[in-house]
């Protein structure tokens, strides 16, 4: 039969018909991966020139679009800003089953334990699965990060050094995500440098 197929140049056909596919699907990547490359660069230039602003609530702003642009690249599908009766919440996104409520904090120090748990208050109000990203671009101070290990915690946390290494391109959004999700799993860990 293959010899037949041959000899009608069916095979042939057939071969060169998936092997034109898979081109065309390896060239479909490498616009993505390049789109995505022009862009990191781009909101690691907007990342950059925030750090050296002098006006903190205009960073606020950028780290907010940032955010924004940053989760569309890699596929999340990410809420904005937004009010509920009583709460400004900065974002929301859909990760592996959990919704996430986000706080995002560019300020010259870095957040109280009382900011942190401001937030998680809020996650804390609605339902049960949702859980919370407190991004601050300076960091934390261990004491503080640590009072939201352990039982109960239902907030991560990440800094401006994560935010860089995506914006450099050494990481996936997604991958940073899953390692910090399974060390708050695993060991109860709200922050992971």
């Amino acid at each position: 039969l293959k010899r037949l197929a041959f000899d009608q140049k069916l095979y042939v056909e057939v071969s060169y018909e998936m092997e034109k596919g898979r081109s065309l699907q390896k060239e479909e990547r490498q616009k993505i991966v390049q789109e995505r490359k022009r862009t990191l660069e781009r909101l690691r230039e907007s990342f950059s020139n925030a750090i050296t602003s002098d006006n903190r609530q205009q960073a606020g702003y950028t780290l907010e679009d940032l955010l924004k642009e940053l989760f569309a690249i890699f596929e999340i599908e990410y809420r904005k800003s937004y009010r509920t009766g009583t709460q400004q919440i900065d974002g929301h996104f859909r990760f592996e089953g959990f919704d996430y409520l986000v706080e995002a904090k560019w300020r010259k120090d870095m957040p109280t334990e009382s900011e942190i748990g401001g937030f998680k208050q809020k996650v804390d109000t609605k339902i049960e699965s949702t859980r919370g990203l407190f991004v601050s671009v300076q960091g934390y101070r261990s004491e503080v990060a640590a009072q939201f290990n352990g039982r109960g915690a239902n907030i991560i946390l990440i800094d401006g050094s994560h935010l860089a290494q995506i914006l450099e391109g050494r990481h996936d959004l997604r991958d940073l995500f899953r390692t910090i999700i399974s060390k708050a799993a695993q060991e109860g860990l709200a922050y992971t440098s």
